[in-house]
């Protein structure tokens, strides 16, 4: 179940910081700063120009992001505003590295038919928290995000039909229930292939980082204790640094 990633987050994701967002969000700084060249270039061929200079005056234009020039070359940077927001909406990115307590947040509901847009509602936010879906109605997440839900549920007047508990599963290995409520699979094989494209002298170095991106977009970011002990995801974030620093502006 991967976030729902809206153009304008892409932006300020890629402003926080190459490799540090997935060490610790908080201590980005959150003024590293990116050409506009350099910066779209992270975004789909298909993605055109204009929408992205679209996206850069709404950015500008909540003061989310600022604008300065280095020899007359024109830098993005993530402002306080912009950075608080991004580790709020994003905060999960900064809890991988950290101990997993081994327990679950498990949201379920049971919402109506004839309530079809309610119900989607409610998935969007799981879908925005990264939560996995075990069963047809029961989604799982590895962090302690009940606060969350909570304000949600209060928020749209969804209590009694949605449930959120924190439980820890016994008789069964943790990392089987992570295999059976997200695609990991599916997105180490996709990892494996990209790495074995860059080692192959197979694609460029900037397909390759717009490559290796996309990729994290669909990550739910799952802590260390639930993911493979080689997981190629590590291997990429260290090489991914080492080649955006040969990259010109």
């Amino acid at each position: 179940m991967a976030k729902l990633l809206k153009p304008k987050d892409r932006l300020k994701l890629l402003l926080t910081g190459f490799g540090d967002l997935f060490e610790d969000i908080h201590n980005v700084g959150g003024l590293a700063g990116y050409s506009y060249s350099q910066v779209y270039g992270y975004y789909p061929r298909k993605y055109k120009n204009s929408n992205f200079q679209l996206l850069v005056w709404r950015g500008l234009k909540t003061a989310e992001i600022s604008k300065t020039e280095v020899n007359g070359i024109p830098y993005l940077r993530l402002t306080s505003k912009g950075k608080e927001k991004t580790t709020r909406d994003f905060s999960f990115l900064s809890l991988q590295n950290k101990k997993w307590d081994g327990l679950f947040t498990q949201a379920s509901y049971d919402i109506e038919e004839t309530s079809k847009k309610t119900r989607d509602l409610w998935r969007d936010k799981l879908k925005e928290l990264n939560f996995g879906q075990l069963q047809k109605s029961v989604y799982l997440s590895p962090f302690d995000l009940a606060d969350d839900l909570e304000e949600f549920i209060k928020e749209r007047k969804l209590k009694g039909k949605v449930f959120v508990g924190r439980i820890k599963f016994t008789g069964i290995n943790p990392k089987e229930i992570a295999y059976q409520a997200w695609p990991i699979k599916q997105l180490e094989k996709a990892y494996q292939k990209l790495l074995k494209k860059w080692e192959d002298g197979k694609i460029k170095p900037q397909d390759f980082l717009a490559s290796y991106f996309d990729l994290l977009f669909t990550d739910p970011h799952l802590p260390r204790q639930l993911l493979p002990n080689d997981w190629p995801s590590f291997t990429l974030q260290k090489l991914v640094r080492k080649v955006q620093k040969k990259i010109p502006l």
